[in-house]
């Protein structure tokens, strides 16, 4: 195990150690380079021994030969951190698998052929390039790897290929893994349903056709929604390879294009002379069909543009571990080397929103918009910004601008909701919230969102019965966000409903210990309920988790609130002075004696903090009360 920000090798510091079984990931900052970058090994169990270091690193070496491509996850260098090689690769932030990309909460959101197809050209891209560059380094060839989990989405909506080599050392290892076949009694191996008859054979005249047949695999579930050989057993799993035929892909998806799903059945071809020869040519007839479908060329990158790419992405790394000056150096470095690049303008926007300025991030996204590229993830970008400053009329406007263009923009549609909310128009809400749910297909979180947002414009429209179920709805689609249950405690407070408010507090605080809301929440409600020590614990973790609420309390305490329980403030009081916030605890202690002048424990609170605190200022502040 590693310390957080740990500096290892002279030159790394972790921001993040994870672990995938049986894989360990280190995400570093390069001091050297002035970037992330990502650092990658196998578990000690199986790297004990000086044999397994070398298969390590023969398998690193392969990869490296490769060399740097957009379509491929680039290795660096081997490196050697307390006796144990890990390969250096970049890191590229916000990755998905395809299968996360497609099949968000197991509810398959069909994907628009152009999107698809342009996923499918940058795997050929990689894989071309990586055929023609172990070729030229007389390195082996890394088949069998082809699969939805070797293949990376990056938030921009790139392919990247990943994990080259991967299967044959984990099997080298001795690794077992249910999601590998790695078999070994007939010589087979790889991931049971990307892979081809001629690996589940085991013969030894595996060439690239065998991959064009996993490639065939991946693009039938892009296009479907389903894997065409997917079964529960490995055995079953292995007969389907063999002798079935999956059913045309337009059978599933009446969208695809007759030429398109004869490709994908051609790759999925029994006999690999029966298949394409490689990916060129696969290539070749599927720009034809991205061309007729879209009615436009397939962009043709120059080296310039690529690289810009690359260094706006290493930035997009830099702005997600708050290394902004660092981020901002290579987002200029990439607008000097290509002026137009969308992404780097779509970096710096979102560069400039984490520091605050929100007006320039919108100046950056217009530049960006100017490529005509990914407009509606653009503008869906602007209309958050929009609706970070409160600006829900030009949010909107944004988001109804996706939903023209891009009717299956789910992100626009509940973009949409949102703003009519913070417009005010809680009938539309409710009204296209309803449509949303009914007619759109929805993952869990994106249910919700809605549900969330539905529960909102019942309690404005005062139909607080109808919040709270929405409030469940949206507490049962997504139960690692407590935010529904706390709008909930917050609304039963409201009713009189205080011990079920309370409930909600207490279950919203368990599941998210940093949820400040929800502290104060339950702070609040227990001081009503004359729980003082509840009440003071609460309010102690809320000054834990958000400082900023003292001087809250402290404003709160010179207004005309008189309504307000005088144990909330002996409360807020205590957590102030425990907190070691005198000032703004002196201010509640007086607004409390203001409640209650015979309270003795207030009085013994007020010597405690104002021994404690300078006498001028104690005497200022005596003073501005009594006036």
């Amino acid at each position: 195990m590693f310390r957080a920000e740990e500096v290892i090798g002279g030159r790394f510091q972790i921001y993040q150690e994870t672990k995938t079984f049986p894989m360990v990931f280190l995400v570093c900052y390069d001091s050297e380079t002035k970037e992330m970058v990502l650092l990658r090994s196998i578990s000690d169990k199986y790297m004990g021994s000086s044999d397994a270091k070398k298969r390590f690193i023969r398998f690193a070496e392969g990869w490296l030969a490769l060399g740097a491509h957009k379509n491929i996850v680039s290795a660096r260098s081997v490196v050697h951190i307390k006796g144990k090689p890990y390969l250096l690769t970049d890191y590229t932030p916000r990755l998905c698998t395809i299968s996360e990309y497609i099949l968000p909460e197991v509810v398959w959101q069909r994907l628009p052929i152009t999107k698809a197809l342009r996923i499918a050209l940058d795997i050929c891209n990689g894989m071309e390039w990586v055929s023609h560059t172990a070729r030229s380094s007389g390195q082996a060839f890394p088949y069998g790897n082809l699969c939805d989990r070797s293949i990376l989405i990056t938030d921009d909506e790139v392919a990247k290929m990943t994990d080259f080599g991967l299967v044959q050392l984990l099997r080298d290892l001795g690794v077992k893994m249910r999601t590998f076949a790695l078999l070994t009694k007939d010589g087979a191996w790889g991931v049971p349903e990307y892979m081809s008859p001629e690996q589940w054979l085991g013969k030894g005249d595996i060439d690239v056709r065998s991959d064009i047949y996993s490639f065939g695999c991946l693009l039938y579930l892009l296009l479907t929604g389903r894997r065409p050989f997917s079964r529960d057993t490995i055995d079953k799993c292995r007969g389907a390879h063999l002798t079935l035929t999956p059913p045309n892909p337009r059978h599933l998806n009446p969208d695809v294009p007759e030429e398109l799903a004869s490709a994908v059945l051609k790759c999925l071809e029994k006999r690999p002379q029966d298949r394409y020869e490689g990916f060129k040519c696969l290539r070749e007839d599927l720009v034809k069909v991205f061309e007729t479908i879209s009615g436009e060329s397939v962009p043709e990158e120059t080296a310039e543009e690529v690289t810009a790419w690359e260094m706006a992405t290493k930035a997009h790394g830099l702005v997600l571990f708050e290394k902004y000056g660092e981020a901002n150096e290579w987002c200029d470095k990439a607008l000097a080397l290509s002026p137009t690049c969308c992404r780097a303008w779509e970096v710096k926007a979102e560069l400039r929103s984490e520091m605050g300025d929100k007006q320039e991030a919108l100046v950056c996204l217009d530049k960006a918009l100017e490529s005509k590229a990914r407009v509606g993830s653009l503008l869906c970008s602007k209309g958050l910004i929009f609706m970070e400053i409160n600006d829900f009329k030009n949010a909107l406007g944004c988001f109804e601008r996706v939903i023209v263009t891009e009717p299956e923009n789910v992100n626009a549609k509940i973009g949409k909701c949102l703003c009519l909310n913070g417009l005010g128009e809680f009938e539309k809400t409710i009204e296209w919230g309803k449509q949303l749910i009914e007619n759109t297909h929805l993952n869990l979180f994106e249910l919700f969102m809605i549900w969330r947002a539905l529960g909102e414009a019942y309690w404005k429209m005062g139909n607080r019965e109808e919040a709270i179920r929405c409030y469940d709805r949206a507490f049962d689609c997504w139960p690692l966000d407590p935010g529904p249950l706390v709008e909930k405690g917050f609304l039963l407070a409201e009713v009189g409903r205080h011990e079920e408010a309370l409930e909600c507090f207490a279950t919203a605080t368990n599941r998210a210990a940093k949820h400040a809301i929800a502290w104060l929440g339950k702070g609040l409600v227990s001081a009503y309920l004359n729980k003082l020590e509840d009440a003071v614990e609460a309010f102690e973790k809320a000054l834990e988790c958000n400082p900023k609420l003292a001087e809250q309390w402290a404003r709160e305490a010179q207004e005309k609130m008189d309504s307000q329980s005088f144990a909330l403030w002996q409360a807020r009081a205590k957590a102030l002075q425990s907190a070691g916030k005198s000032e703004e605890a002196s201010v509640c202690i007086e607004k409390g004696l203001e409640l209650n002048p015979w309270d003795a424990e207030l009085w013994k609170l007020r010597a405690r903090t104002y021994r404690g605190s300078d006498s001028k200022q104690v005497s200022s502040i005596t003073i501005k009360r009594q006036n």
